[in-house]
Parts: structure tokens; sequence; C-alpha cells
């Protein structure tokens, strides 16, 4: 059974993002630095991947030698997942328990509603999920399995860090450092007070399908805002024994507020158990 109840779903993915500090609050703190170590050829491209070349990053404390490597251009997209799920018939750890977490806009609750999963992510009296949406309501165990099967895997933090950051160069967001560069939306978050209302300005109350906004740098797209990415980082490194242990998650959602989470901040993180499903939380693969 799942060791989690929503109420510590919400303690830990929701409100503790109120300890993440606004972009505002960071005016001062200090440009990352990345310094490519050695110059690499690119490999062969592959279909719907970025190659992201190696380098050495410094940011924030963090200190890591990288290997090129791809990386996804979108999240993993339901359309991507259903042909994982038809392949290989695998059932997701939201569809053997029966219910999933879903955040209800009315009542300004996480919810354990049951039957919501991957095809129906809030719920079965609930839209059915676009093929070019994000896939959701994927547990860690979930998108590992996917990787797997597509001969990629999740990426570590600092390998998400690499990559979203344009390989150190951007100091607070993958797109730049102005939230609204000549108040263009360049990601999919909360406009308003969260929870009370969001006025979706940026044209989504919700997920938005994949490429809804432009590219970075990189070609990179949605990796701030839409939906949280798993990362194959556990939250406390000793933590290897736990059966269900935390994992940090990066990127924020379209539940980000800069009234209490700036999520889609590249230095931001969160996290959730291993085998936790949310509509808000879902993933892209790299590829060595």
């Amino acid at each position: 059974m799942r060791k989690i109840t929503i109420a510590l779903l919400l303690a830990g993915i929701l409100w503790s993002c109120s300890d993440q500090p606004a972009m505002e609050a960071q005016d001062d703190a200090p440009a990352s630095q990345a310094v490519a170590e050695k110059s690499e050829v690119p490999p062969p491209p592959i279909e719907g991947m970025v190659w992201m070349q190696g380098g050495h990053l410094q940011r924030e404390g963090r200190s890591a030698d990288l290997q090129g490597f791809y990386v996804d251009a979108t999240e993993v997209t339901v359309k991507e997942f259903r042909e994982f799920i038809e392949a290989t018939g695998f059932q997701t750890e939201a569809d053997a328990y029966g219910w999933s977490g879903v955040f209800n806009r009315k009542t300004q609750t996480w919810d354990p509603v049951d039957g919501a999963n991957w095809e129906y992510p809030i719920g079965p009296d609930g839209p059915k999920a676009a093929e070019d949406e994000p896939v959701t309501q994927v547990s860690w165990n979930d998108a590992t399995a996917y990787a797997k099967w597509a001969g990629k895997r999740l990426p570590s933090e600092t390998e998400w860090l690499w990559a979203a950051s344009q390989r150190g160069e951007q100091k607070f967001l993958n797109w730049g450092d102005e939230l609204l560069p000549e108040g263009k939306f360049m990601g999919n978050w909360w406009q308003g007070i969260f929870p009370y209302e969001d006025s979706g300005d940026d044209g989504f109350l919700g997920v938005a399908p994949v490429k809804s906004f432009p590219p970075d740098a990189n070609g990179l797209y949605d990796i701030g805002g839409n939906v949280w990415e798993w990362t194959n980082d556990l939250r406390y490194p000793s933590d290897q024994a736990n059966p269900n242990p935390e994992m940090v998650i990066k990127g924020g959602s379209f539940l980000c507020a800069d009234n209490y989470c700036a999520g889609y901040e590249l230095d931001s993180h969160q996290f959730t158990p291993k085998d936790s499903g949310l509509n808000h939380l879902g993933f892209r693969c790299v590829k060595d």
C-alpha cells in the first residue's frame, strides 16, 4: 500500500514551496559560471532529443563535471506513454492503487481521487488527457520503467540543471533573467494569488500541450513550468535502503505562483515519494 497520505503529499509538494525564495529576492545572488573543459564533437542527432555538450558546472555551491548527453526536447507526452503501455502492458502505480492525488481548485485542497491515472489525470469524471499533453499521474517507478523501455534514463538533478540553465549560463530562469521578457509568457505557471485565483494570463488554467511556449536557447520546451519533472536523485543520499524514499523533482508547474512558490526558477527543487502520482508531475528523459 502507499506509504503516503494526501496531507503529507500536500505538505511535501505544494505548501513547502513557500520556503523557496522568490525571484525578486534573489537579485543579489551570484551569477552562475560554467566553463566547458573540452570540445566535443556532437554525435548523430536523435529525433525528439537535444545534444547537451558536457563541461564543468559551478553554481550555488554545486560543482560537477559532466559528460555530454542527450535530453528530451519536451516532457514525455501522453501519446508516447500510451505507446509504452500498449507495447508492454505495464500497469502504473496509480492504476494499481486505484487512486491518485489531484489538486481541487474549488476546495483548494489536494484530494485522493478514485480512478485518477495517466489517461484521466483529474479522475474519470474529468476530461481525458490530450495526446500532446505531458503525461502526468506517473510515479518515479513508472517513469523509470518507461525510460528503460525507451533506451533512456531519468536525469540527475545536476544534469537537469546543466540542460535547463543552458550549460550554466542562465542565473534564474531557463529562458533568461526576466520573468516576462518584453511582456511575453515563456512558460506555464499560476498567475494570481495562489490558491485563490488564477487569471490564466498565460493562456492556460492547467496543463498545457507541449510546445505551447517558445523553446529556450537549447531547443528545450517547458523545462520551466507546466509540470514538475522527476529526477534520479534522492532527497537524502543516505536513503538508499528506503523502499519508498523521496526523490528530487525540478522545474515547477502550472500550480506555481510567485506569492508562495518559485518552482520554475532553476535552483528551486522539491521532493516527493517514489510512488506518488500527481496531476502536475511528469518527466523527461536523457540518454548517454
